[in-house]
Formats: C-alpha cells, structure tokens, sequence
C-alpha cells in the first residue's frame, strides 16, 4: 500500500511538472556556409539558403532543450577565392544536406515563462547540442580539362555523420506568445567508421578514424602525389556553418480557476 501511494505521488509530481512546462515551436530561414579543402577561409558570398524547424522545451527561464531539423545547400568555388593557388586549381561544389539535432540552451538573462509574466523581454543565449548529418547530394566540378576530378572523389562514400552544433543567439518578445530571433552556429562532424587513408602506402597520422571530411566528396586521401592541382589538406575537416532568422509560437499551460 506504502510503495501504491509512493507512486501515485511521484507520478502527480511528474504529471504536474511535465504539463506545467512551456512548449515553443518555429521556424527559420538563413544562409549556410561551407568551409574545408576547397575553402579554408569563410566567404560569405558562398552562402546559400537554409531553412529549419524546430520544437523547443522551455523548463524555465534559464534552461531550455530542443530538437531541430535542417535542410539546406552548401557550395564553393575556388576560382573566387582570393588564394592564387586555389585560383589555379578551379574545383567548385555543391551538396544539398539534411541535419537533425538535439540541444540545451542556456539564457543569460531571465527570459519569460508566459504571456502576460516576465522578467526580461529579451536575452542572449548560447546552445551546444549533438545529432547527425545526411549529405543527400553532390556535385564536383573542375575548371579546365587538364585539372580533372581526383580519382578517390566518390559522391556516394560516407553521406552520415556525427554533428556536433554549438553557437549564440537572441530572442525577444514579440507580440503576444510570439518570439523571433536569430542565431549563428557552426557544427563538428565526425564520421562514422572511416579508416584513416593512406598517401604515397604512408597512413595518415593525423586525420584520425572519427574525422569526417566528405561535405565535399573530397575525404584525407583524395590525392594524387604526381600532380599537385590535386592534393588537399589532408589535417582540415570540412565544417559548415549556419546564421538564421527564426519567429516561434509559444505555447502556454492554462491555468484552471480555483
């Protein structure tokens, strides 16, 4: 009867937390960058667009957790990069991808918990979370004949990856149980069984078995020792990056009269 009523009474306190808590979807729009072998410096004339939606949980006003899912285009090209050997060398790419994650925010000031009751109507925040990369499609490109797509290039190796997000934003109180906001974020790949290649029968040291470098369809051993047009930066992982613009509709517990 004891262990009964110490259930109920645990499951009242779950019940009462859960449905207390403060449910906010939306959606953003941004542009997405790509950075690695073909681009090692950020050009933001490469950006393409992006969009996402996501389900946010906040438990308080410091404290929040949410899932987002996010598709978009990420591409370069070298002969607009301002490096004279990249110039010379003329890859350009683009890939569509799809990327799903989970995630913690922390607000540094104390953003609302309702409608009508708040502490700040605005805060800066900042988030880390993990989830996982699907690179749908890709195309390679050369410029000139005499410079053509290296032989380890395969659009259909390693589209999976481990992503790790983190990055900072803003929200603010719009209009009634509206927000908006905006956030800049970058995500950490590493992939999922990868071997660490070799060059020249040499293994590469530094590359490491959970480094993922395929946003591009260029992996660590996407080289050819004879000609220098096609040898990349074996110790630089791809990355991409993503600043958005998002509105939210917060979604509140009604409170029953007593």
């Amino acid at each position: 009867m004891r262990l009964t009523i110490r259930i109920l009474i645990l499951f009242l306190f779950f019940s009462n937390t859960i449905f207390a808590q403060k449910w906010e979807t939306g959606i953003g729009v941004g542009l997405m960058h790509y950075k690695g072998d073909l681009s090692p410096r950020l050009r933001p004339l490469d950006g393409r667009p992006g969009t996402n939606l996501f389900l946010r949980l906040n438990k308080d006003r410091i404290m929040s957790f949410s899932f987002n899912a996010e598709a978009g285009r990420l591409r370069t090209n070298e002969t607009k990069s301002q490096d004279k050997f990249q110039q010379l060398r003329g890859f350009s790419f683009k890939s569509n991808i799809i990327n799903a994650n989970v995630r913690a925010e922390y607000n540094f000031l104390n953003f609302r918990v309702n409608q009508a009751n708040y502490i700040s109507n605005w805060s800066p925040y900042t988030y880390f979370g993990l989830g996982g990369l699907f690179r749908q499609s890709i195309v390679l490109k050369a410029n000139v004949t005499a410079n053509p797509i290296p032989t380890d290039f395969d659009p259909k190796k390693n589209k999976f990856a481990v992503a790790i997000p983190f990055g900072v934003g803003f929200k603010k109180k719009w209009r009634g149980p509206w927000n908006y906001g905006a956030e800049f974020g970058s995500y950490k790949f590493f992939g999922l069984g990868l071997d660490r290649g070799t060059i020249n029968d040499k293994p590469l040291k530094r590359s490491g078995v959970f480094r993922y470098d395929y946003l591009d369809g260029l992996g660590p051993t996407a080289t050819n020792a004879s000609d220098r047009l096609q040898t990349f930066d074996k110790d630089l992982g791809d990355w991409y990056l993503y600043t958005r613009f998002y509105i939210s509709y917060v979604f509140y517990k009604v409170a029953c009269p007593k």
